[in-house]
């Protein structure tokens, strides 16, 4: 089991958001500027952790027909983010299959069949373009607040 995160508020915000990207619009829209920059920090903390590329295991698994890109495995480990802690701490737990579900998902959007799972329709114009749980919070502390997030992380 991965550590929690330290305001324990994380992996509920997920779940509760039941797959809906306008339902965690709602969610990070009401929290208070702290707490949105820690589940920002927190996304890329658990993103980095089931990045292939950022594995110590990678060229364990890594098979000589397949490179992850890099904005291939950031695009992977949101999506495992994305799934929920279960999902995550199963990729976390088995590196093979996590190596095997990289692999999957990569050539899934080669070929233009991945999916989230998550409804990606979003409420306001100035959230388009940031249709994904791990980069929506951008948009909102720009709209909240007037400044960039990425300045506060």
């Amino acid at each position: 089991m991965i550590e929690k995160s330290p305001d324990g508020c994380f992996w509920k915000v997920i779940e509760d958001s039941k797959r809906s990207l306008r339902r965690l619009c709602r969610q990070l829209e009401q929290m208070p500027r702290e707490e949105l920059i820690s589940y920002q920090q927190q996304y890329e903390k658990f993103k980095a952790i089931v990045n292939p590329l950022y594995r110590e295991d990678y060229d364990s698994f890594a098979e000589d027909d397949w490179a992850c890109s890099e904005d291939g495995a950031d695009d992977f480990a949101a999506w495992v983010v994305m799934q929920g802690q279960s999902f995550f701490d199963e990729m976390f737990a088995d590196p093979a299959q996590l190596f095997a579900q990289a692999k999957a998902f990569e050539e899934a959007g080669e070929d233009g069949t991945v999916e989230t799972r998550w409804d990606e329709n979003v409420d306001r114009r100035e959230y388009r373009g940031y249709q994904r749980a791990d980069s929506i919070a951008t948009a909102i502390y720009r709209m909240r607040f007037g400044e960039e997030l990425g300045d506060a992380l």
